[in-house]
């Protein structure tokens, strides 16, 4: 009723939410359109055939990805969607999505591990030429799925705020190390 989502996470048994974002924009929904498939396969299709079939990303890479102008996206959009899968990773590592032609920033929104199949949501603030950016740590094929939408007229400082409160590591890791050390963590308590 407020206008305001709450995000909830590995903390939620607590009680405590991980974020929150005010309404800020119109969410436009789309059917899910397919933007990036890396693997071979006369299966593993996109939307438009753009960015299909084109092979692993190599370790340390960064793949700009265009969409806008793509499965329903308007070019004038500020964010959107996207359901982004590491698939089959040679390591362990991270995908980090961002705007394209900003600085990449310290956090990922895909971890996995050497042979997993590893989906999440993102919500990515769309960059330079109607693109976002994907870097991967290992090689791996890459997947990415448009959902719905930020219209144009978000105020985008706003949105990198929100994109900073969704950023989907875990916010605490100091108490994950503590716990797996069996040492409790400064201030006492448990979590």
């Amino acid at each position: 009723d407020d206008g305001v989502v709450q995000c909830w996470g590995s903390q939620a048994a607590l009680g405590q939410p991980l974020g929150s974002v005010p309404q800020i924009a119109s969410v436009h929904s789309l059917v899910p359109a397919r933007l990036l498939e890396s693997r071979v396969g006369p299966t593993e299709v996109t939307v438009d055939g753009m960015f299909q079939g084109t092979g692993k990303l190599a370790a340390g890479t960064t793949l700009e990805l265009t969409v806008t102008g793509r499965g329903g996206v308007p070019a004038n959009v500020d964010a959107v969607m996207l359901n982004v899968a590491a698939v089959f990773p040679e390591g362990p590592g991270f995908l980090t999505v961002y705007p394209c032609g900003s600085d990449r920033p310290q956090a990922s929104n895909v971890n996995y591990a050497p042979g997993d199949v590893v989906p999440n949501a993102v919500l990515a603030r769309v960059g330079t030429n109607g693109k976002v950016c994907i870097f991967t740590l290992a090689t791996t094929d890459v997947v990415a799925d448009v959902i719905p939408f930020l219209g144009h007229e978000i105020d985008t400082a706003v949105l990198d705020l929100v994109v900073r409160r969704l950023r989907t590591h875990v916010p605490k890791r100091h108490w994950e190390a503590a716990l797996r050390q069996g040492v409790p963590p400064a201030g006492g308590g448990t979590q």
